[in-house]
């Protein structure tokens, strides 16, 4: 699935799922006319929670619409990003198509408004890292190797119980490690 959304600072674009080679020429079709009307500098927010990793063909398909972006007046990005294998690999992309000096990609499952420091990064140029100063991706500094302490037996009846987990609402998106 794909969206693509105008607002003050630019664009919004949004991908979920899986994302095959014919949606994403379809999205590059739909860019392409949307693109004939921006101005002459914006900034994109690209939401990806949601999206699993692409296949070989739609990455180029990727790579193909950052250039595009960038060659149409693309000034700044920020990237919403749940899934680090995901993250690592719109980064590679984002440096296959030469944007990656001006893309910084916010992790959802950190604390704050990602929305929030997305805006402020797309128009304002206010670095993710002012939020976050180790980074938007790295790990806190308390969040340390612990020792664990030597583990009490626990009946088999507790260890076979099926984990729940919680239901997610919607527009909610559960974080990967």
């Amino acid at each position: 699935m794909h969206r693509i959304e105008r607002r003050r600072h630019g664009f919004v674009l949004t991908f979920a799922g899986m994302v095959r080679v014919a949606e994403m020429t379809l999205w590059l079709e739909e860019s392409k006319r949307q693109l004939q009307k921006a101005g002459p500098a914006f900034g994109v927010i690209i939401d990806i929670r949601r999206l699993a990793p692409l296949d070989g063909e739609s990455q180029v398909a990727m790579v193909d619409g950052q250039e595009l972006f960038k060659k149409n007046g693309m000034t700044r990005s920020a990237v919403i990003v749940a899934d680090p294998k995901v993250a690592r690999q719109y980064g590679r992309l984002a440096e296959q198509s030469g944007i990656a000096t001006n893309v910084r990609i916010i992790d959802a499952c950190r604390p704050g408004d990602w929305s929030a420091i997305a805006v402020s990064w797309v128009r304002d140029a206010l670095d993710p890292d002012a939020w976050f100063p180790r980074g938007p991706i790295r790990r806190h500094p308390k969040d340390k190797p612990v020792r664990f302490r030597r583990a009490r037996a626990r009946p088999v009846a507790l260890l076979s119980r099926p984990r729940r987990t919680p239901a997610l609402r919607p527009g909610e998106v559960r974080c990967r490690e």
